[in-house]
């Protein structure tokens, strides 16, 4: 679960208004994919601004808004954090549940062979330890390794 206050302290955020839901089932970063108790990530970006489709993703049932400027509709019953920067915010966040889980982070680089090196150690966790998988198809620092 996504608590809103974990959030906001984490990313130095603010809320905009009165919030409507302290906790989100997941993030979400794509609009058309939206569904109930998730957060919205209006991310900005080359190919676009999502805080177009903030309304598209409450619409679909997104509960929360992780925005850098408030939408320009009613937001009542909305749980909306506002934040400089909503990448950075989401980095400050996963560092900041990470120290507060005192979770160990095992990183694989190189060149080739990567995908077949982390399902390994994936695979091998997991027998004894709980592991986190990534389920969506980010790009970038937003990216978790499966």
């Amino acid at each position: 679960m996504i608590n809103l206050y974990d959030i906001l302290e984490a990313a130095s955020g603010q809320l905009f208004g009165e919030p409507g839901q302290q906790l989100f089932s997941d993030f979400c970063f794509d609009s058309r994919f939206a569904q109930e108790a998730q957060l919205f990530v209006a991310l900005r970006s080359d190919q676009g601004d999502g805080h177009q489709y903030i309304y598209e993703a409450v619409q679909r049932g997104a509960t929360g808004v992780l925005c850098m400027r408030p939408p320009n509709f009613d937001t009542s019953g909305l749980s909306v954090l506002l934040v400089r920067d909503t990448e950075a915010a989401l980095m400050s966040w996963a560092q900041y549940i990470l120290n507060k889980l005192d979770t160990t982070v095992i990183g694989v680089a190189g060149t080739g062979d990567k995908s077949i090196t982390v399902e390994a150690i994936n695979h091998v966790l997991a027998t004894q330890y709980p592991t986190l998988q990534s389920s969506g198809h980010l790009d970038g620092r937003l990216k978790l390794p499966q």
